[in-house]
Protein backbone atom coordinates (compact mmCIF):
# COMPACT_ATOMS: atom_id res chain seq x y z
CA UNK A 1 0.00 0.00 0.00
CA UNK A 2 1.65 3.34 -0.99
CA UNK A 3 -0.79 6.05 0.39
CA UNK A 4 -3.25 6.03 3.51
CA UNK A 5 -6.92 5.25 3.12
CA UNK A 6 -7.81 7.44 5.72
CA UNK A 7 -6.54 10.46 4.94
CA UNK A 8 -4.02 10.15 1.41
CA UNK A 9 -1.29 10.53 3.33
CA UNK A 10 2.33 8.93 3.07
CA UNK A 11 3.59 5.64 5.18
CA UNK A 12 6.80 5.15 7.18
CA UNK A 13 7.86 1.98 8.57
CA UNK A 14 7.59 1.77 12.86
CA UNK A 15 7.59 -1.04 15.34
CA UNK A 16 4.04 -1.79 16.18
CA UNK A 17 2.83 -4.28 18.66
CA UNK A 18 6.42 -6.20 18.02
CA UNK A 19 6.28 -5.68 14.25
CA UNK A 20 7.46 -3.92 11.63
CA UNK A 21 4.47 -1.96 9.80
CA UNK A 22 3.26 1.04 7.67
CA UNK A 23 2.23 3.71 9.71
CA UNK A 24 0.79 6.82 8.32
CA UNK A 25 2.88 9.80 9.00
CA UNK A 26 0.25 12.36 8.72
CA UNK A 27 -2.98 10.70 10.86
CA UNK A 28 -0.76 7.31 12.70
CA UNK A 29 -3.14 5.42 10.64
CA UNK A 30 -1.17 1.54 10.94
CA UNK A 31 -1.63 -0.97 8.06
CA UNK A 32 -2.26 -4.17 9.29
CA UNK A 33 -1.76 -6.63 6.76
CA UNK A 34 -3.67 -9.76 6.90
CA UNK A 35 -3.88 -13.23 4.93
CA UNK A 36 -6.22 -13.76 1.89
CA UNK A 37 -8.74 -16.03 2.48
CA UNK A 38 -9.82 -18.59 0.19
CA UNK A 39 -12.08 -21.93 0.33
CA UNK A 40 -11.89 -25.19 -1.46
CA UNK A 41 -13.90 -29.03 -1.36
CA UNK A 42 -12.49 -32.45 -1.37
CA UNK A 43 -15.21 -33.64 -3.52
CA UNK A 44 -15.45 -38.05 -2.80
CA UNK A 45 -17.40 -39.56 -5.33
CA UNK A 46 -17.68 -43.52 -4.68
CA UNK A 47 -14.27 -43.72 -3.47
CA UNK A 48 -12.49 -41.43 -5.46
CA UNK A 49 -11.62 -37.87 -5.13
CA UNK A 50 -12.21 -35.19 -7.91
CA UNK A 51 -9.15 -33.07 -8.92
CA UNK A 52 -9.08 -29.25 -11.10
CA UNK A 53 -5.80 -29.24 -12.72
CA UNK A 54 -3.70 -26.39 -12.63
CA UNK A 55 -3.47 -23.85 -15.92
CA UNK A 56 -1.95 -21.22 -14.22
CA UNK A 57 0.64 -20.60 -11.89
CA UNK A 58 2.20 -21.69 -9.41
CA UNK A 59 2.72 -25.41 -9.91
CA UNK A 60 0.94 -25.30 -13.56
CA UNK A 61 -0.04 -28.45 -14.56
CA UNK A 62 -0.49 -30.67 -10.99
CA UNK A 63 -3.80 -31.55 -9.87
CA UNK A 64 -5.45 -29.26 -6.49
CA UNK A 65 -8.66 -29.52 -4.78
CA UNK A 66 -11.03 -26.56 -6.56
CA UNK A 67 -10.84 -23.86 -4.72
CA UNK A 68 -10.24 -20.06 -5.03
CA UNK A 69 -10.58 -16.93 -3.10
CA UNK A 70 -13.56 -15.65 -0.83
CA UNK A 71 -15.02 -12.75 -2.28
CA UNK A 72 -16.05 -9.68 0.21
CA UNK A 73 -19.60 -10.58 1.17
CA UNK A 74 -19.24 -14.49 0.43
CA UNK A 75 -18.72 -17.24 3.90
CA UNK A 76 -16.27 -19.61 2.52
CA UNK A 77 -18.74 -22.20 2.07
CA UNK A 78 -20.56 -20.25 -0.44
CA UNK A 79 -17.05 -19.51 -1.96
CA UNK A 80 -16.70 -23.37 -1.78
CA UNK A 81 -19.69 -23.88 -4.05
CA UNK A 82 -18.88 -21.30 -6.56
CA UNK A 83 -15.32 -22.42 -6.95
CA UNK A 84 -16.69 -26.23 -7.15
CA UNK A 85 -18.85 -24.81 -9.94
CA UNK A 86 -16.67 -22.56 -11.22
CA UNK A 87 -13.78 -24.66 -12.04
CA UNK A 88 -15.75 -28.26 -12.48
CA UNK A 89 -19.44 -26.91 -13.75
CA UNK A 90 -20.63 -29.54 -11.11
CA UNK A 91 -23.04 -28.97 -8.05
CA UNK A 92 -21.95 -30.41 -4.81
CA UNK A 93 -23.21 -30.51 -1.56
CA UNK A 94 -20.99 -29.28 1.55
CA UNK A 95 -20.67 -32.42 4.00
CA UNK A 96 -18.75 -30.52 6.65
CA UNK A 97 -15.38 -28.49 7.48
CA UNK A 98 -12.06 -30.64 7.32
CA UNK A 99 -9.43 -27.77 8.16
CA UNK A 100 -8.23 -24.58 8.06
CA UNK A 101 -4.87 -24.28 6.30
CA UNK A 102 -2.11 -22.04 6.25
CA UNK A 103 1.62 -21.73 5.99
CA UNK A 104 3.35 -18.73 7.87
CA UNK A 105 5.43 -18.14 4.34
CA UNK A 106 2.28 -17.49 2.25
CA UNK A 107 -0.44 -14.74 2.61
CA UNK A 108 -3.27 -17.11 2.26
CA UNK A 109 -5.58 -19.38 4.46
CA UNK A 110 -7.47 -22.01 3.07
CA UNK A 111 -10.97 -23.07 4.39
CA UNK A 112 -11.69 -26.53 2.89
CA UNK A 113 -14.78 -29.00 3.49
CA UNK A 114 -15.68 -32.14 1.94
CA UNK A 115 -18.50 -32.54 -0.60
CA UNK A 116 -20.33 -35.30 -2.61
CA UNK A 117 -21.76 -34.82 -6.25
CA UNK A 118 -25.40 -34.00 -6.22
CA UNK A 119 -27.25 -36.94 -7.31
CA UNK A 120 -27.25 -35.66 -10.96
CA UNK A 121 -23.99 -34.77 -11.27
CA UNK A 122 -20.75 -36.62 -13.02
CA UNK A 123 -17.75 -35.40 -14.20
CA UNK A 124 -17.54 -34.85 -18.12
CA UNK A 125 -14.94 -36.87 -20.01
CA UNK A 126 -14.59 -34.07 -22.23
CA UNK A 127 -12.76 -31.62 -19.56
CA UNK A 128 -9.42 -32.74 -19.43
CA UNK A 129 -9.07 -30.14 -16.12
CA UNK A 130 -10.70 -32.59 -13.81
CA UNK A 131 -10.91 -36.15 -13.22
CA UNK A 132 -11.87 -38.35 -10.68
CA UNK A 133 -8.55 -40.34 -9.31
CA UNK A 134 -8.77 -43.26 -6.75
CA UNK A 135 -6.85 -42.63 -3.33
CA UNK A 136 -4.58 -44.57 -4.00
CA UNK A 137 -3.46 -43.53 -7.46
CA UNK A 138 -3.46 -40.02 -6.99
CA UNK A 139 -1.30 -37.68 -9.48
CA UNK A 140 1.47 -35.07 -8.87
CA UNK A 141 -0.10 -32.65 -6.26
CA UNK A 142 0.21 -29.15 -6.43
CA UNK A 143 0.71 -28.11 -2.52
CA UNK A 144 2.16 -29.37 0.06
CA UNK A 145 -1.22 -28.74 1.78
CA UNK A 146 -3.12 -31.28 -0.28
CA UNK A 147 -1.50 -34.41 1.17
CA UNK A 148 -2.72 -32.83 4.75
CA UNK A 149 -5.89 -32.20 3.63
CA UNK A 150 -6.24 -35.24 2.39
CA UNK A 151 -4.96 -36.98 5.92
CA UNK A 152 -7.38 -34.82 7.59
CA UNK A 153 -10.17 -36.31 5.90
CA UNK A 154 -9.25 -39.82 5.98
CA UNK A 155 -8.73 -39.05 9.55
CA UNK A 156 -12.03 -37.72 10.18
CA UNK A 157 -13.84 -40.67 7.88
CA UNK A 158 -12.13 -43.17 10.08
CA UNK A 159 -13.76 -41.90 12.96
CA UNK A 160 -17.20 -41.72 11.30
CA UNK A 161 -17.29 -37.77 10.96
CA UNK A 162 -18.53 -37.85 7.35
CA UNK A 163 -21.59 -37.17 6.49
CA UNK A 164 -21.95 -39.65 3.56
Amino acid sequence: MKYCPECAGSFADEMVHGKLRAVCKACGFVFYQGPKLAAGVLIEDKGRVLLHRRDVGPREGTWTFPSGYVDLGESPAEAALREAREETALEVVLDQLVGVYNNPSHSVSLVMYAAHLTENASPSSDNDRVALFPLESLPELSFEHDRQILEDWRRQAAAGKTVN
